[in-house]
């Protein structure tokens, strides 16, 4: 019989905090407050991997193909992205920002660094170290926990 971790409960509390957290201290931005939650999720994928095509996207974020077509249109609609054919493969459409799109990526990620910004100048060089290398160990194994899940089509 597989021992069940105890901290379970604890760490999704804590990663509950800790996304609440930065967002009651994100600076307001409208555009991005207005958005679904997937709007938001895809965005910043697409932002993050500057070319994606929707099967990355799929993947990614597992959700249905007609859930990902009409967050993409609702996205396209409110001028933040674009999809154009794949030159070496034109069955692959991919998405990218627009210009507003790239340009409201850059203002959040902004926001992002300022807050981290004001955060980081407070720990001292351990603290920092060791808040680094959490983030890589909690990374990793949320890669190969999902890998496994994957795999074993237990998601």
């Amino acid at each position: 019989m597989v021992e069940r971790y105890s901290g379970t409960e604890s760490v999704f509390e804590k990663t509950l905090d800790l996304v609440t957290n930065f967002l009651a201290v994100f600076p307001k931005i409208a555009e991005l407050e207005n958005m679904k939650t997937f709007e938001l999720y895809i965005f910043l994928l697409i932002g993050r991997f500057k070319r994606i095509s929707a099967k990355e996207l799929l993947k990614l974020l597992s959700i249905s193909k007609a859930n990902l077509s009409l967050t993409l249109n609702s996205l396209r609609e409110k001028g933040l992205l674009f999809e154009e054919r794949d030159p070496q493969d034109r069955r692959i459409v991919l998405i990218e920002l627009s210009v507003r799109g790239k340009n409201l990526y850059e203002k959040f990620l902004s926001s992002f660094e300022k807050i981290s910004e004001s955060v980081i100048k407070q720990l001292s060089v351990i603290e920092k170290r060791n808040i680094e290398e959490g983030f890589e160990l909690i990374h990793q194994l949320s890669k190969k926990v999902s890998e496994e899940l994957l795999k074993e089509g237990l998601k």
